[in-house]
């Protein structure tokens, strides 16, 4: 059986031990975006939500949660770091706990970030959408060639 738990900052360093190997994961794959160091101080600073899915004493899915309070006044609860093993197994019931716990944070809507393209599809089922993608250019790799584009576009 899966039990979903938000746990109490107090607890976050009695859990980082256990967790740290998820994330380690996350911030292998973005290097350039994120730090395990960072990571971990604002989750025991409070930060961010520090949620995990066990299944009997195995932790599956260790995830952070933060609200974000949107310029129109709503809130949205988004998931910005999110990592586990046999997500097919556990899925349905990490959707359904979200959705209570997005209840109980007064957020209309729930958002993951830095997922992986192929979430959106997974999460379609779950009425899920893709609402934006982001797009990243390494400065040092393509400054040079985005100049003489634009200088290109710009003489025509």
């Amino acid at each position: 059986m899966f039990r979903v738990s938000a746990i109490p900052i107090a607890e976050v360093p009695n859990y980082w031990p256990l967790v740290k190997h998820f994330f380690e994961i996350l911030v292998a794959r973005n290097p350039e975006t994120m730090s395990i160091e960072v990571l971990e101080e604002r989750l025991v600073e409070g930060d961010y939500i520090l949620i995990i899915l066990t299944e009997g004493s195995e932790i599956k899915l260790a995830l952070t949660a933060d609200v974000v309070n949107t310029d129109s006044g709503k809130r949205i609860l988004e998931f910005p770091h999110f990592c586990g093993t046999d997500m097919d197994k556990w899925l349905p019931v990490l959707m359904d706990n979200m959705a209570d716990l997005a209840k109980d944070f007064e957020c209309w809507a729930v958002r993951t970030v830095h997922s992986r393209l192929g979430m959106g599809k997974t999460l379609k089922q779950y009425g899920g959408k893709v609402t934006s993608v982001t797009v990243e250019f390494n400065v040092a790799e393509c400054f040079d060639k985005v100049k003489d584009i634009s200088r290109r576009q710009i003489n025509q």
